[in-house]
């Protein structure tokens, strides 16, 4: 067996040199065109988040910026109606919310004009 081995490897010594320096070639090669490839994906791969890492962060601030403004508004929004519902309070402050009418306790009509603008005031904002 060994003897046979040995008669086809003196007889086919050449194509078997080619065929190892071909495939040592082709591996080569290889390589080289996966290397390239794999550095110019992960270049690009980069630069892709790169753009969406920085439209992200601009996003990110620009809620922020509105988050911030949303919160004063609605602070200064709560502060007006607070002021504007202690004056229309003050209004009925010592005076008589309801009346007896026809043996009835209804409400007095300083109680419903207050009652009545502060509706119209809380819907307003």
């Amino acid at each position: 067996m060994y003897t046979t081995i040995l008669l086809l490897l003196k007889k086919f010594w050449k194509e078997l040199a080619i065929v190892i320096i071909i495939a040592g070639l082709s591996y080569k090669a290889y390589d080289y065109v996966y290397d390239k490839a794999t550095i110019e994906a992960n270049k690009q791969c980069t630069k892709t988040m790169k753009e969406y890492t920085d439209k992200l962060d601009v996003r990110i601030s620009e809620l922020v910026i509105a988050s911030k403004d949303a919160s004063v508004i609605s602070k200064e929004r709560a502060e007006a109606l607070k002021q504007d519902l202690d004056k229309l309070f003050k209004l009925t402050k010592n005076k008589p919310l309801t009346i007896i009418k026809e043996g009835k306790c209804i409400p007095s009509p300083v109680f419903i004009e207050t009652y009545n603008t502060a509706i119209d005031r809380i819907n307003l904002k």
